[in-house]
């Protein structure tokens, strides 16, 4: 069995807990983050504290604002930052990343690791070497209010994870297994990205709650803000989803139906999922627009969804009012910056030779 040794980059939510829960358990862990303030305060800790749903310390190899140092001499490299990030974090990972290497974005978005591979190759990286994959979202529910000491509020019970090409993963599962025994093979990219569900939930949510948003309000985001009519909204907007997806031969299913494979929890309908599920009950709403609900899921989570189903002749006008209304709430056009079919270089290809991209890489 190989000797795992992980490269967490971003000490957000999710990689905070992901480093420490790996650590805990015995794995050599670097973890790198850009905001120098943080990486010091983690540095003092010498680690991360986490609680919740499992417990305990995690000592860390090296807690690092400098990518190579963390990068430099692991097998696995975790990508949990925002998806707007990914392609930054490409290009400073490209002088880097060394062969027979581990790459997975925790979590994809649509065309994610189709661009994240782009970017390794157009820096000369062989890709062939490499192994570029992605989960549909994170490993845990959880938040970090404090550096250092992140909760996590609950554990995925299965997740897909797909690679870029998919005929590597099946190795990266492999590689996986002892790690995180949930994982199950997604049949592409494209699979692991329609069914990343944040922007379906996190982006009406927020829009239709926005006045406690600007108001600064200290609100609970799924118990105050899924109320009957929204979680309506979020199951029109599910079935626009799946039928681009349905269109591209991906076997999307619904937000419901992705709960219930997550945490267990298979209610009547999705209001009654989402207010039954333990792990949505504490998460904090936003008292600002500047959030990922907004600056990560609208462009790189609705905008490829519905740019998809514009090549694809396949009404998405209830996803398209959201990305209007969320381009004029924040000042910013997130059809221009969002991830798009002419960015993911797929635009005009008809869905056999997407799909033979997804499978063969390109």
């Amino acid at each position: 069995m190989e000797n795992l040794r992980f490269a967490i980059i971003g000490a957000g939510n999710g990689g905070q807990s992901i480093a420490g829960v790996l650590a805990q358990k015995g794995y050599e862990v670097n973890l790198f983050d850009i905001d120098s303030v943080k990486i010091k305060t983690i540095k003092k800790l010498g680690g991360i504290k986490f609680t919740g749903k499992v417990e305990g310390f995690g000592q860390l190899k090296t807690i690092s604002d400098h990518i190579e140092e963390t990068i430099r001499d692991v097998n696995v490299i975790i990508v949990v930052t925002t998806a707007t990030a990914y392609k930054d974090v490409a290009q400073n990972c490209a002088p880097h990343v060394k062969e027979g290497q581990l790459i997975i974005l925790m979590p994809g978005y649509l065309g994610g690791s189709i661009e994240f591979s782009r970017i390794l190759r157009e820096r000369g990286v062989d890709c062939e070497n490499l192994i570029i994959s992605e989960t549909e979202s994170l490993i845990y529910s959880c938040r970090a209010t404090e550096a250092g000491f992140p909760r996590i509020h609950g554990i995925k019970d299965k997740l897909s994870m797909a690679a870029f090409p998919s005929k590597n993963t099946n190795r990266a599962i492999q590689k996986l297994r002892e790690v995180y025994p949930q994982l199950v093979p997604a049949e592409n990219v494209l699979e692991t990205g329609f069914n990343n569900v944040n922007p379906m939930v996190h982006t009406p949510i927020t829009i239709f709650n926005f006045g406690r948003v600007e108001r600064g309000e200290d609100w609970k985001f799924y118990p105050v803000g899924a109320t009957p009519i929204i979680c309506k909204y979020v199951e029109k907007i599910d079935k626009e989803r799946i039928s681009v997806a349905k269109i591209l031969g991906v076997k999307a299913i619904s937000t419901k139906e992705i709960i219930n494979k997550f945490y267990g929890v298979d209610e009547e309908n999705l209001y009654e999922s989402i207010h039954k599920n333990k792990a949505y009950q504490v998460s904090k709403g936003p008292k600002t627009i500047h959030y990922r609900y907004f600056y990560e899921d609208v462009p790189m989570g609705l905008v490829p969804i519905s740019s998809l189903g514009d090549m694809l002749k396949v009404d998405t006008s209830s996803i398209k009012a959201l990305i209007h209304v969320a381009s004029i709430l924040g000042g910013v056009d997130y059809w221009n910056s969002g991830m798009t079919v002419e960015r993911m270089e797929i635009k005009g290809k008809s869905v056999d030779a997407i799909k033979k991209l997804l499978s063969e890489g390109g």
